[in-house]
């Protein structure tokens, strides 16, 4: 390598040294330093020409001089020695670092000088501490916790984990909850559930029924949520669990009610969703003579009712109860072994699930006859038992109001000191059959909520009322916590999870019957400009209105739910044909072109909607809502207000997109972004009177990406704010040198977003820290702003433009010309320059018809105090009819192309 060779690698490797993050000293063979980099003077400033020596550095000086005599020794006969210390900084801050000294040998083979590099490990340190402190607080806590890994194996549990379930970690360490925690209550579609929506990244909420280790049952409400990496993976679990105790209660009730439909003296029947009988109690068991015959399972009712009465039940009887929940008539039974007719009055109820689907049917009873003679008998005293010491509230009240019998229970949950109210006007008044809720006391003295079922009935002859009171106030609070986990606080329409549990069952019937299903996700174009202007509750108002709006549009076997912000999405069953689905998503979006009465203002907000149809793309929920989405912002990006079907080809370019848009929020942070620099020129002298700098994006495997392609990206994400400041820290700085090399140095101009204006309230702040920080003078740096600010900003836009311009700042309004300004506007705003767009000036010379716009322009701007630039200038023939009509400034390709920050220095004058 040539000389000058070997000396500019000799400059580059101090360069590198000296601008290095971490702190670099170099020490003679002593031990003095001799040199230190930028990085190590922050550590240590020159102390009144202190000679500092290498065991100065660390906090306790013995040890100190001890660790380097140590260092220097091992790293003399080794080349190098690495350890761990405690540095005392400037000011008597101690810092943990890890340290490397490293000997260099002369051509003799002695030691000419030492070398140290330092790294600062305060931030491992704390995470260690952190760390320690996080898993000691989950192994104390009163919650059960416990991980997995991505594949459900057990990888740790803390103590409360180990008490509830009486399983030790050793235990259950690398075995799969599955095994020892399954108690066989969920179905298989509950764990379905659970998987989909961990794999999909979502946190499961739900209440588990699990075996513990001495085979008792416990209650759970446990939250699952996953656990990513870096890249999004997946790597782990993580559940906490408790226990609940009301469960216990509910279920003992529900034995207690059993029990007392067992032994109650009406004929109860259970009939499976088929209506074959799959349980009788005793008065029924007694009533068809089959005691102790267990081949009565299975069979249909004809086997034990009249042909009538049977075929009552079942044709008009299950379908009634089926639509509305129950079925209430008068039929007549038939008593096998005294050979005669029991006319009775028959309530069958049905049993549904959390989505309407039959469970079972109860078909209970009642002989038409005084209370008393059907009480008679061992059952009649079996059945007393089994009242008098029910948690469930009895009450038996004559047609007068006054109460005949109670339980204990009733008493108590009445909140009535003595237990026997026989006699006591009750002071409500009664009919039934109904069931209502009312206020209850509670054992520990609160209030509750109770279900009151009447019914009529006899006592002793007489006709009365037979109320129930069943204690449901926990279920209505576990029924409140399970609203709000399927349910949109806000709107109160069904959330994602159901909405997702919804689609899957719709697939399944569209399949059985052949028929076509949508689904359509729609989006609420400038949503968050109603929250900035008018406020969350405003907003909140919005959606609920939304709700209101959408339910007409669509039909009642339709479902609409709020998945987040303002997007809403809607299952469309059994449709026709495909055009059903586009007319009902065209009534969607035109039911929102009334204008929205927010506070005292109107407001018009406009909609896009992308659907999707199962069969013709797919059939999986997951990829129905992602390509629904992906039409949605299609019709986004064609200008919104629209409704879009997906396609194939178009899922290929939004995913392409979406992959950008992934990489774009991080690009900044990665080094990926930089600056390129265009000149402004004064056309009749080509002298540089601005150089405007533009974000450019470097994607590794993608190339150079168009900034009309990732600058929307960054709008998207919120990515906009850092990237823009940065930008003007860059280009203020850059200017400030430039201001330095040359007293002609030409003005820095930097693009600001919309959303930086609208929504960043630290804009002027990052505007004044940009100026102090670079030293560049306000009057060399200007700012660009798109002209749709004018219109849909307000005053808030004009005052922060405003406060800017009070710095020096110049402000210039880019692509002047687009549609929207009116130069009246102008007056109004504090704006220097105009920058005529580029689309009044490309193909100048062959249409004649842009240059009346552009002579007024050219003639009313300078009457306003603006300065103009005219854009887009690509060829000399342009640049040379721009002078002709009086355009002092221009820009574009045919002036100049786009530089890096070192390339400008090239075109400045040399004088400073």
């Amino acid at each position: 390598m040539s000389p000058e060779g070997l000396e500019q690698g000799h400059k580059l490797l101090a360069d590198a040294m000296e601008m290095a993050p971490d702190p670099v000293a170099i020490t003679d063979r002593e031990g003095r330093i001799v040199y230190r980099n930028r990085a190590a003077w922050e550590l240590f400033p020159e102390e009144g020409g202190k000679d500092w020596h290498f065991s100065d550095l660390f906090a306790l000086h013995n040890e100190g001089r001890e660790l380097a005599e140590e260092a220097f020794a091992i790293a003399s006969r080794e080349s190098f020695w690495e350890g761990e210390a405690i540095l005392l900084a400037w000011g008597g801050e101690q810092i943990p670092i890890s340290l490397v000294v490293l000997a260099h040998h002369d051509a003799a083979g002695e030691v000419c000088y030492y070398s140290a590099l330092a790294r600062d490990l305060s931030a491992h340190k704390s995470a260690q501490q952190d760390l320690q402190k996080l898993t000691r607080a989950l192994s104390q806590a009163g919650d059960m916790v416990y991980i997995t890994d991505s594949s459900g194996r057990v990888e740790y549990v803390n103590k409360a984990f180990e008490r509830i379930t009486g399983f030790t970690g050793r235990e259950v360490v690398g075995r799969p909850t599955s095994e020892f925690l399954k108690s066989g209550y969920h179905e298989p579609e509950f764990y379905e559930r659970l998987w989909r929506a961990l794999r999909a990244g979502e946190t499961f909420s739900e209440e588990f029924v699990d075996q513990v280790a001495d085979g008792r049952t416990v209650y759970l409400a446990q939250t699952i949520s996953p656990i990513n990496d870096g890249n999004g993976r997946i790597t782990h679990y993580v559940a906490t669990a408790r226990e609940m105790p009301e469960r216990k209660a509910l279920e003992k009730e529900r034995q207690e009610l059993t029990e007392i439909l067992e032994y109650s003296p009406d004929i109860v029947i259970q009939l499976d969703p088929e209506g074959r009988v799959c349980h009788l109690n005793r008065s029924a068991q007694q009533l068809f003579g089959v005691e102790g015959d267990p081949r009565w399972k299975g069979k249909g009712l004809s086997t034990f009712l009249p042909n009538r009465a049977a075929w009552r039940i079942r044709h008009e009887g299950l379908a009634e109860a089926r639509r509305h929940g129950y079925w209430e008539e008068e039929i007549t039974y038939a008593d096998p072994v005294r050979g005669e007719e029991v006319p009775v009055s028959q309530l069958l109820i049905a049993h549904k699930d959390a989505w309407g689907k039959v469970r079972f049917f109860s078909a209970i009873g009642r002989r038409l006859m005084p209370y008393k003679e059907a009480l008679k008998g061992n059952l009649q005293q079996e059945f007393y038992d089994v009242v008098r010491y029910s948690g469930v509230g009895l009450i038996v009240v004559g047609r007068d109001g006054y109460i005949l019998f109670n339980n204990p229970a009733a008493a108590r949950l009445l909140g009535r000191g003595d237990p026997e109210l026989a006699g006591q006007r009750l002071g409500i008044p009664l009919m039934g059959p109904t069931t209502t809720e009312i206020d209850i006391y509670q054992p520990d003295g609160q209030r509750g909520i109770a279900e009151l079922t009447v019914t009529d009935t006899f006592w002793e002859g007489n006709p009365g009322y037979l109320l129930m009171l069943h204690d449901v106030t926990e279920l209505r609070e576990a029924e409140r916590v399970e609203h709000f986990a399927f349910y949109d606080p806000v709107t109160d329409l069904p959330n994602r999870f159901l909405f997702q549990d919804r689609l899957g069952k719709a697939l399944a019937r569209a399949k059985r019957n052949g028929t076509w299903l949508a689904v359509a996700i729609l989006d609420f174009d400038d949503f968050k400009q109603i929250n900035d202007t008018f406020g969350h509750e405003a907003g909140d108002r919005f959606l609920r209105e939304v709700a209101r709006r959408l339910a007409p549009a669509v039909r009642e076997t339709d479902t609409i739910a709020r998945i987040g912000g303002d997007e809403f999405t809607l299952l469309l069953e059994d449709l026709a044909s495909p055009d059903d689905a586009f007319h009902l998503a065209e009534r969607v979006r035109s039911a929102f072109l009334t204008p929205f009465q927010l506070n005292d203002a109107i407001w018009t907000v406009t909609t896009s909607v992308g659907y999707t149809l199962y069969p013709d793309f797919g059939d999986d929920p997951e990829v129905l809502l992602s390509q629904a989405d992906t039409a949605m912002y299609q019709a986004k990006g064609r200008g919104g207000n629209q409704v879009h079907l997906y396609s194939a080809d178009l899922g290929a370019e939004v995913s392409r997109q979406a992959h950008l848009q992934q990489l774009a929020r991080g690009a900044l942070a990665r080094g990926e972004l930089g600056i390129r620099y265009q000149a402004q020129v004064a056309l009749e002298s080509r002298r540089i009177v601005g150089m405007e700098a533009l974000m450019r994006w470097h994607c590794p495997g993608q190339g150079w990406i168009s900034p009309a392609e990732f600058i929307p990206f960054l709008e998207r994400t919120g990515g906009i704010l850092e990237a823009g400041a940065w930008i003007l820290r860059e280009a203020c700085r850059k200017g400030a040198e430039w201001g330095r090399r040359s007293s002609a140095a030409p003005r820095v101009a930097v693009n600001v977003s919309p959303s930086q204006i609208r929504y960043d309230g630290s804009l002027y702040e990052n505007v004044v820290q940009a100026l102090r920080e670079s030293g560049l003078a306000p009057e060399r740096l200007e700012l660009e702003v798109t002209e749709d600010l004018l219109w849909d900003g307000g005053t808030r836009i004009r005052e922060r433009l405003a406060e800017i311009k009070e710095l020096g700042v110049r402000i210039a309004l880019d692509d002047f010309g687009t549609g929207y300004s009116a130069l009246s506007v102008l007056q109004e705003l504090p704006f220097d320059t105009l920058k005529i767009d580029r689309s009044l000036v490309t193909g100048l010379v062959e249409e004649s018809g842009k240059e009346p716009l552009l002579e007024a322009i050219l003639a009313l701007a300078p009457a306003m105090g603006l300065e103009v630039i005219a854009e887009g200038v690509e060829l000399e023939e342009e640049a040379g009819r721009l002078r002709e009509l009086g355009c002092p400034l221009g820009q574009g390709f045919g002036l100049g192309g786009l530089h890096v920050a070192a390339q400008v220095p090239d075109f400045l004058p040399d004088h400073p």
